[in-house]
C-alpha cells in the first residue's frame, strides 16, 4: 500500500479535503510533506484512482509526492461546465413504403434523422428482436452540426447477406461506421407494421426513442396518354413528363402510313404512367451497383433503361444477395388483339431495353411514386410467334389495335411473399390502344369547300386525331388562274394567294376532334368567287387533308352531324342532335329522310328545331322528331331562314313560300344547303329456335332502299322554293 500527499496553491488544506475523496490532514507528517497544507491520502494500490469533486469551474494544479520516496509529479487540470451528451430524433416517427427507399432530403418525415450534442458516435437501432424479428444496430458519426440522417432501404434491409447490411442504409448527413444486423436474415422484404427506433451512445445508454411506420405499398392507377410526335429524348426524365401540357389522355395513338412518309413515319408518343410504390428499393439496389449515389442521380442521368434491364433479370451479377432465376420485377407487355386468324399476335415485351435505340425509354419519378414507359410506336420493333421460330423486327402499321400491360412481374411477387399485406392493384393494369392513321378536314365538316370572306384576319380551322400540341402547318395556295409578270391577260390581273401557318392542334371533345386553327390576311385584296387550295402540312395527315376553298361574301351558313346508331332495346329514334351550326340570318335546321332525293320537298319533313338566333354559333342542338324513325335511314340536317320574322318554321304550311333553305355556295343559288348523316338500328341477338329441317323455303328479301349517293347528287333540290330567295344568302 501507498500513501500520497497532495498539495495545491489553489486550495486551502481544508478545501482540499473536500476536493479530493479519501483525503486527510491527520497525522500528517510536516517534515516529509511539500507544505503545511498538504493532505494525505493513504492506502493506495499501485493501479488506483483518486477521485476529485470541484464545485467550481476553472484551471488548477496539484503536486503529488509518495510519503516513503522523493519522487513526485504534478498534475494540471482544467473544470469546465457540465456537459451532457445527448441525442434525439427530430421526429416521433418515421415513415416508408415497403419495398421502398426513404426520402432522399434530409431532417424530413421520411428520413430517420438525429440531432446530438458533443457525441463523437450514436448508435441508432431499427427494430427490436422480440418484436419485430428485426434488428439492426448502425454505428454513425454526426456531421459537424451534430446531424445524422439515414435513408433505409425497406426492400434490402432484411434480405441481404451478413456482412453486407451496410447496402440498405445510406448516410445522407453524417457517416455511416458499421451496420450489424442482429438477427437472422429474412427470407424476403420488410413486412409492414412499427418497428422500434432508439438511439444510443457508444455505452448503448438509451437517449431517446422512436417509431419507424413501414406502410402497406399499392398500385393504385395505370394512366395511357398520348403525347405529340418528338425523339424520345424529349421525354426521358420526370421533369418532362410530370404535369406535362401536351400530355392527354386517349386509347388512340395515330401513326402515318409507312408507304406515304418519307424517313420516319409522323406519329404520336404513347405515355403510360403507373402510380406505384414498393419498387423503388429495389431500382435504388440495382442503380447503386451500377455507380450511382443514389436512385434520383439514375434517372436524372436518364438511365432508366438500364435500371428495367437489371430488374428484368435479377440475379447475382444485378444485386448481389437477391437471386431471382432472371425472372422479371414488372410484367410489361403490348400485345395486338386484333390478329389475323391461324397468326399469333405481335408483341412488345419491353425485356431488352439496352439495345441500340429500342424505341422505349423507362423513366422513374420516384418522388411522386411514379413510373413511365414512353413507346415510339414508329421505332419499336415488335415480334410474333410462327410454328417454327420467333419473327423479330417487325413493325407496328396503323388499324391494329394492342392491349397495353402494367404490373409486378413474379420476381416481385416472390420477394413479397409471406409478408403481412398482400399485393393487389386497386385499379385497372391494362389499357386499349388503338393505332390509327393520322386524319384530318377542314371545316365546315363533310362539306365539298372551304369559304372566307375577302378580307384580312380569316381563320381557317379544322378537325384531326392526332395529338393535341402537334404543330401543323396550314398552307393556302391560289388555284386559279392568276397574272403573272410576262402576262398581258388582263383578264387574270387579281392578286394571288398564297399563305401560310404553323399552329398547334388544341383538344377537342374527343380524340378524334381535336382542332387547329389559324388566322391568314391575303384574302384581303382577294375576290369573291376565286379558288384556292388549303392543306394541313407537316403532321402525316392523310393526303394532307386538302381541300378546294373559295372566296365569298358573308359569313356562310355551315351545320354539322354525326351518325347515329339506335340501341337493340330502342324501337325508334324520335330525337336527333346536330353537332353544331352557324346561320348568318337566324332561322332553323330541319331533319329530311331520305325521300328528299326523290322530290318529297314537303313530306320528308321529319322535324324541325327552335329557332336559332342569327349570328350565332350554337351547339348540341336538339331535334325532336314529328315522325320518328323506326328503321334504317338518312338523316339530312337542312338549315332554312325565317323569312317572315315570325321565329316559326312555315316553310311546310307556306308549301315553300316561307322560310326557304339556306343556299350553299359550292352549288350556286339554286342548291340548298344540306349535310347528310346514317341513322342505323342495331339488330338485336337472335336467341337460337329449333327449325323444322331443310326442305323450308327461304323468303325473298329486297336489298333496295334510298341511297344516300342519290341525295348527295342532288342540286337544284327546292326549285320554286328557292325563286323567292335568289339573293342575300349569307
Amino acid at each position: 500500500d501507498y500513501d500520497i500527499y497532495v498539495d495545491s496553491d489553489n486550495f486551502s488544506q481544508g478545501e482540499l479535503e473536500d476536493v479530493i475523496a479519501n483525503s486527510t490532514s491527520d497525522d500528517i507528517n510536516t517534515d516529509r510533506s511539500p507544505s503545511d497544507e498538504s493532505v494525505i491520502v493513504r492506502n493506495l494500490d499501485s493501479d488506483d484512482n483518486i477521485q476529485f469533486d470541484f464545485e467550481e469551474t476553472g484551471n488548477y494544479s496539484f503536486d503529488l509526492s509518495p510519503t516513503d520516496t522523493t519522487a513526485s509529479d504534478n498534475a494540471s487540470i482544467q473544470v469546465q461546465e457540465e456537459i451532457s451528451d445527448d441525442a434525439e430524433f427530430t421526429s416521433d416517427a418515421y415513415t416508408v413504403k415497403r419495398g421502398d427507399i426513404q426520402s432522399p432530403e434530409g431532417d424530413s418525415e421520411a428520413t430517420i434523422s438525429v440531432d446530438s450534442n458533443d457525441l463523437d458516435f450514436v448508435l441508432i437501432v431499427v427494430g427490436e428482436e422480440d418484436r419485430n424479428n428485426y434488428e439492426t444496430a448502425i454505428l454513425a458519426e454526426p456531421d459537424s452540426d451534430g446531424n445524422v440522417d439515414i435513408r433505409m432501404n425497406t426492400f434490402l434491409a432484411g434480405v441481404v447477406d451478413d456482412g453486407n447490411e451496410s447496402k440498405a442504409y445510406t448516410a445522407i448527413n453524417g457517416d455511416i461506421r458499421s451496420v450489424n444486423r442482429r438477427t437472422e436474415k429474412l427470407t424476403g422484404v420488410l413486412d409492414e407494421g412499427q418497428y422500434d427506433l432508439t438511439v444510443q451512445n457508444r455505452g448503448e445508454e438509451q437517449l431517446d426513442k422512436g417509431v419507424l411506420n413501414v406502410q402497406r405499398s399499392s398500385y393504385s392507377e395505370l394512366t395511357q396518354y398520348r403525347h405529340p410526335g418528338a425523339p424520345l429524348s424529349a421525354a426521358d426524365e420526370p421533369s418532362e413528363l410530370a404535369n406535362n401540357t401536351n400530355l392527354t389522355e386517349s386509347e388512340l395513338v395515330t401513326l402515318a402510313d409507312r408507304d406515304r412518309s418519307s424517313g420516319d413515319a409522323a406519329r404520336d408518343l404513347l405515355v403510360h404512367e403507373a402510380n406505384i410504390s414498393g419498387v423503388y428499393g429495389v431500382l435504388d439496389a440495382v442503380a447503386q451497383e451500377n455507380g450511382y449515389d443514389t436512385l434520383e442521380d439514375a434517372a436524372e442521368d436518364g438511365a432508366g433503361n438500364e435500371l428495367l434491364n437489371d430488374v428484368q433479370n435479377l440475379d447475382e451479377t444485378s444485386v448481389p444477395d437477391i437471386d431471382e432465376d432472371n425472372d422479371e420485377f414488372l410484367e410489361l407487355s403490348l400485345e395486338q388483339v386484333n390478329f389475323k386468324q391461324n397468326t399469333e399476335p405481335k408483341e412488345e415485351t419491353y425485356e431488352n431495353p439496352e439495345i441500340s435505340d429500342p424505341g422505349f425509354e423507362f423513366v422513374v419519378d420516384e418522388d411522386n411514386e411514379t413510373l413511365y414507359l414512353v413507346t415510339d410506336i414508329e421505332e419499336v420493333e415488335v415480334e410474333r410467334d410462327t410454328g417454327t421460330t420467333t419473327e423479330t423486327g417487325l413493325q407496328i402499321t396503323n388499324e391494329e389495335d394492342y392491349e397495353f400491360t402494367f404490373d409486378v412481374g413474379p420476381a416481385y411477387n416472390d420477394t413479397f411473399e409471406g409478408g403481412i399485406d398482400t399485393y393487389k392493384p386497386e385499379g385497372e393494369t391494362t389499357a386499349p390502344v388503338d393505332i390509327e392513321d393520322r386524319e384530318g378536314e377542314f371545316d365546315p365538316q363533310g362539306a365539298d369547300e372551304t369559304t372566307v370572306n375577302p378580307e384580312a384576319n380569316q381563320t381557317l380551322s379544322g378537325q384531326t386525331n392526332v395529338a393535341p400540341g402537334t404543330e401543323i402547318r396550314i398552307s393556302v395556295s391560289d388555284s386559279g388562274d392568276v397574272r403573272r409578270a410576262d402576262d398581258n391577260d388582263t383578264d387574270t390581273d387579281r392578286t394571288p394567294i398564297f399563305e401560310s401557318n404553323t399552329v398547334e392542334v388544341e383538344a377537342g371533345n374527343s380524340s378524334t376532334e381535336n382542332t387547329f386553327s389559324g388566322e391568314f390576311s391575303d384574302f384581303e385584296d382577294a375576290e369573291v368567287d376565286q379558288t384556292f387550295v388549303v392543306t394541313a402540312e407537316a403532321a402525316g395527315i392523310e393526303d394532307s387533308a386538302e381541300r378546294d376553298g373559295r372566296v365569298v361574301e358573308g359569313t356562310p351558313v355551315s351545320v354539322g352531324i354525326s351518325d347515329v346508331t339506335v340501341p337493340a332495346d330502342q324501337d325508334e329514334l324520335s330525337t336527333i342532335t346536330v353537332d353544331s351550326a352557324y346561320l348568318p340570318r337566324g332561322g332553323f335546321i330541319t331533319i329530311h329522310d331520305g325521300t328528299l332525293a326523290d322530290g318529297a320537298t314537303f313530306d320528308s319533313v321529319r322535324g324541325t328545331s327552335e329557332y336559332i338566333e342569327a349570328d350565332t354559333e350554337v351547339s348540341d342542338v336538339e331535334v325532336e322528331l314529328d315522325d320518328p324513325y323506326t328503321e334504317d335511314g338518312q338523316a339530312l340536317a337542312m338549315p332554312h331562314k325565317d323569312t317572315n320574322g315570325s321565329e316559326e318554321y312555315d316553310f311546310v304550311t307556306s308549301e315553300g313560300e316561307e322560310d326557304v333553305p339556306y343556299t350553299d355556295p359550292a352549288e350556286g343559288e339554286d342548291g340548298a344547303y344540306f349535310v347528310g348523316a346514317s341513322v342505323t338500328f342495331e339488330t338485336p341477338t337472335p336467341t337460337a329456335t329449333a327449325t323444322d329441317g331443310p326442305n323450308d323455303t327461304p323468303t325473298p328479301t329486297s336489298s333496295d332502299q334510298p341511297g344516300f349517293g342519290a341525295v348527295l347528287a342532288l342540286i337544284a333540290l327546292i326549285g320554286a322554293a328557292l325563286l323567292a330567295a335568289r339573293r342575300n344568302d349569307f
